[in-house]
């Protein structure tokens, strides 16, 4: 059986000359094959962003769509029918061949169902429907998977009508509560979903455990172990929602309400509940109030939206650093027919732009599919200095005639520091910069950069390489091919894509590093003795795309591999 996949990178590079928000999708309901009211995390496939809506279709009963990364080719999936399920209101997952998901209400019962339909809109098949007793109803967010079965969670019904956990086979047999939550203790069912690391199932409860605040809690696939690792208060942020992200370390995740002034925080935990620390407590209206759904990594960075706040008070989209530094609010959320309003469902990245859906704004008001572009290369802006004995470059803009020096703009060097453009030059010491993109932005709005440059290594950790007095700067915006960059040479994987298993061949290999999506490490492999050439197998993992970090000692490199 072929393995789910939580989330896919796109593949074909994006134009950097988009705006920073566009909209890819106005939803409007008045015509049979559009939705209504897209909820829920998008999911791509490396071709198509796939999502549902709530509303709207044939029946009114919400779509699944699909749509390519431009905006081109959107086409309805499936239109929901109460026979086959109404009101989707979480994100699909795939294994390659069906999509997977939940509507919270239709089927047999009227009470919601899984089911699993191809990216075509054939092959649909109801797996399983919930009732309005203890099997539990109201299913919510989206699946995940260990491998064999799929998890997900119900805010309604089960052993004291409070939700549930459940687990199922993706042909639809071998259905179990593995949980039931109760009113108090261990808290109530989340409308978001749960992650998986291997040995515990991750979520949040939005009310119950200590002082009815809800927590952070994590049960193995076998039912047993369930443990309210986080007990939330009101001072670190309550009534968490939405769904955790990991980066192999901590639990990152964000409370509706407490906080300094009770507009919610964003949070980081360990997995076995120490290390509890606020990254940000949300301060005003204007900051952005109440978050809401899910973080996204975006290089340094984690990415959210809130729910409320903002000029309109229709939400806002922000960045922090997973230290806590560095937040900033980046746009609002307004209901114009060029935006979207009161987000739907979480960011997901293809390494250039964010995409999510609105459940408002857009041209009639029934919510939109938008990117929001993060990060951007240029070259040719800049003179280059390296100083081989203190082994440092010094950069200095060539070009100010585009940029109005009186209206705000700053560089922001990625590492603490800024400078005006009245002195726009940095000296960086390579041997300890990571991650430094160099960004002009306007002080007054946050916007994403107008111009930017990177040196030492990308945001990936792609090595940024110097050939005597001239930095050659890699641009991930061009295509390039998925194994081998020709800046970085010496460095080759295959086949690729793969089963599972990839030849590794460079001049030396020290250590291998896998990450998935989500910034968890899956594999980690050393003590290659410096061979020319190393073999990886990670073929129990599911299918989808990784980044491959191979270290030669002195360097490392970054590779794109698929596992088909």
């Amino acid at each position: 059986m072929k393995k789910i996949i939580l989330f896919a990178i796109l593949l074909n590079a994006l134009s950097v000359s988009l705006p920073a928000q566009s909209v890819l999708i106005n939803f409007h309901g008045t015509v049979s094959r559009y939705g209504d009211t897209p909820e829920g995390d998008l999911f791509s496939d490396g071709t198509f962003l796939y999502g549902m809506t709530y509303f709207g279709g044939i029946n009114d009963k919400g779509v699944i769509f699909k749509v390519k990364p431009d905006g081109t080719a959107y086409d309805t999936v499936m239109s929901f029918n109460l026979t086959n399920g109404r009101f989707p209101a979480g994100g699909l997952i795939s294994d390659g061949t069906f999509l997977y998901g939940m509507t919270k209400a239709g089927g047999v019962n009227d009470a919601g169902i899984v089911f699993k339909v191809k990216p075509d809109g054939t092959g649909y098949a109801d797996l399983h429907d919930f009732d309005l007793s203890t099997d539990g109803n109201t299913p919510v967010a989206s699946l995940v998977s260990d491998g064999t079965f799929l998890y997900g969670m119900t805010f309604g019904g089960g052993a004291f009508n409070a939700g549930i956990i459940f687990k199922i086979m993706p042909d639809g047999t071998g259905y179990s509560i593995i949980h039931d939550f109760p009113l108090t203790g261990s808290g109530i069912a989340s409308n978001g979903s749960l992650i998986f690391d291997g040995t515990y199932l991750y979520g949040l409860t939005p009310n119950g455990g200590i002082s009815n605040n809800g927590g952070v809690f994590r049960i193995k696939p076998d039912g047993t172990g369930f443990t309210h690792i986080y007990n939330s208060n009101t001072a670190d942020g309550n009534h968490p929602r939405g769904s955790l992200i990991s980066d192999g370390t901590y639990l990152y995740g964000m409370a509706y309400g407490g906080g300094a002034l009770g507009y919610g925080t964003i949070f980081k935990v360990k997995p076995d509940g120490t290390g509890y620390s606020v990254l940000h407590s949300f301060a005003s209206g204007s900051d952005g109030k109440f978050p809401f759904a899910s973080l996204a990594f975006g290089g340094n960075y984690l990415y959210g939206m809130t729910q409320y706040g903002g000029t309109s008070n229709e939400g806002t989209i922000f960045k922090v650093k997973k230290d806590g530094t560095g937040y900033l609010k980046l746009r609002d959320l307004v209901p114009s027919t060029s935006s979207g309003s009161k987000p739907g469902g979480s960011f997901i990245s293809d390494g250039t732009f964010l995409y999510a859906t609105s459940t408002e704004g857009g041209s009639y008001s029934k919510g939109t599919v938008f990117q929001y572009q993060y990060t951007q290369y240029c070259s040719g802006l800049y003179s280059t200095v390296y100083d081989s004995t203190l082994n440092n470059f010094t950069l200095t803009v060539n070009d100010t005639s585009t940029v109005d020096l009186a209206s705000g703009y700053f560089w922001d060097f990625g590492d603490g520091t800024t400078s005006t453009l009245a002195n726009p030059s940095h000296t960086y010491t390579v041997d300890t910069v990571y991650n430094v993109c160099m960004r002009i932005y306007r002080s007054e709005s946050g916007d994403s950069c107008t111009y930017c440059d990177s040196i030492g290594k990308d945001y990936l950790g792609n090595i940024i390489r110097s050939s005597g007095f001239t930095i050659n700067v890699y641009n991930p915006n061009v295509t390039t091919g998925i194994s081998q960059h020709a800046d970085e040479p010496g460095i080759s994987v295959y086949p690729n894509p793969s089963g599972g298993i990839f030849i590794v061949h460079g001049n030396s290999i020290a250590k291998i590093e896998i990450y998935n999506l989500l910034g968890d490490l899956i594999y980690s492999g050393s003590g290659f003795k410096q061979e020319a050439s190393a073999e990886i197998n990670i073929s129990n993992h599911p299918e989808g795309i990784y980044f491959m970090r191979i270290y030669d000692g002195v360097n490392a490199y970054t590779r794109k591999v698929i596992l088909r």
